[in-house]
């Protein structure tokens, strides 16, 4: 009588438990969905949901691809379009982001004279910002800086070529008065209108930013699965949005137990020919072999070869060998690269 080809089912779904304790918890966050997309707080900024995510606390389906924020200490930062800003506060309810541009953050002097580029899909100024312009390396000499007397125009001096040259924070609509100071550079900058007034220094305006509202984003869809208990994110596969709820599953609306679910990341390929069944294990032998393998065998060896793809992705070397004794019938099977089960020394090599 041949002996079972694997250890019992049971002792194989206690080995993958095991495994999971121990295996990074990237490797399973593709299932976690809901649990996963906990609101978190991001330097002082609390209760940060979709479609805002960060990598530091977040899987990537937690949020939209262009509102991934960097969550450095206190410090946090934003992309759009190459340039990075500081965050200042997010509103959730009105749907406002506030930030400011970071190369000017502590100081309006720079050598990079580029303006703010926004991804007009998804963020929007507000009625609450105004358009002003830096104007750089301008004269005359800083002796006559007290002649410029534009309302709102506040003039700075910033180190260029081992000296130091004039600068204006203008009004956009009265930059023409100024042409006659011959600034070389200029960039154009979005303040709050708050902010300007009676402002002394450049420094103190920039500091606080400006607002942008968001758009885009399936807002009215988001607000369905909140109601419906769930928690919005982003279907990776179909770039879309989904709905997280609470059974840890995903749907594409709201969360409802009459929906298909939708998985969060890409479908897992294909296996590969090496990563199918091979002989003994195949249909054939199976109808054939007076020693075929029984069911819980086969659910072994499939549970083996996906154990098999998920160590191929996380090390280089082989972790873990199966023993098999089942009598000269058997044949050789690759379970690992650089593995196999051995019936003549029962053993892995």
């Amino acid at each position: 009588m041949a002996l079972p080809l694997l250890p019992p089912l049971s002792s194989i779904i206690n080995t993958l438990f095991f495994f999971t304790l121990f295996f990074p918890k990237y490797v399973w966050s593709d299932v976690e969905g809901y649990s996963a997309c906990e609101p978190f707080s991001c330097g002082e900024i609390d209760n940060i949901r979709y479609p805002f995510w960060s990598s530091d606390h977040q899987q990537s389906y937690c949020g939209h691809p262009k509102f991934k924020l960097d969550c450095q200490q206190d410090n946090v930062t934003i992309d759009m379009m190459s340039q990075r800003f500081h965050v200042i506060d997010i509103d959730q309810t009105s749907k406002v982001l506030k930030m400011a541009r970071l190369d000017l953050w502590d100081d309006p002097c720079t050598n990079e004279y580029s303006n703010v580029k926004l991804d007009s899909d998804f963020f929007n100024y507000t009625s609450n910002d105004d358009d002003y312009t830096l104007l750089y390396d301008c004269g005359p000499p800083v002796t006559y800086t007290s002649s410029v007397n534009i309302k709102g125009t506040i003039s700075f001096s910033c180190p260029i070529d081992s000296g130091f040259r004039d600068a204006f924070f203008v009004s956009s609509t009265d930059v023409g008065n100024l042409k006659d100071l011959g600034c070389k550079h200029s960039i154009n900058v979005s303040v709050l209108r708050e902010a300007v007034k009676d402002a002394l220094q450049v420094e103190n305006v920039l500091e606080k930013g400006f607002e942008v509202g968001w758009i885009g984003v399936d807002e009215g869809q988001c607000d369905g699965c909140i109601k419906s208990g769930g928690r919005c994110g982003h279907n990776v596969s179909k770039d879309a949005f989904t709905c997280l709820c609470p059974n840890q599953q995903s749907y594409d609306e709201v969360c409802s137990k009459s929906q298909t679910s939708s998985p969060l990341a890409a479908p897992t390929p294909k296996p590969t020919p090496e990563q199918e069944l091979s002989p003994p294990f195949g249909p054939k032998f199976q109808e054939k072999s007076p020693h075929a393998p029984s069911q819980s065998a086969i659910l072994g060896v499939r549970l083996t070869l996906r154990l098999r793809t998920l160590f191929s992705t996380l090390m280089e070397t082989p972790v873990l060998g199966l023993a098999l004794n089942c009598g000269a019938s058997c044949v050789q099977v690759p379970i690992f690269w650089g593995v196999s089960l051995n019936p003549n020394n029962g053993g892995s090599k």
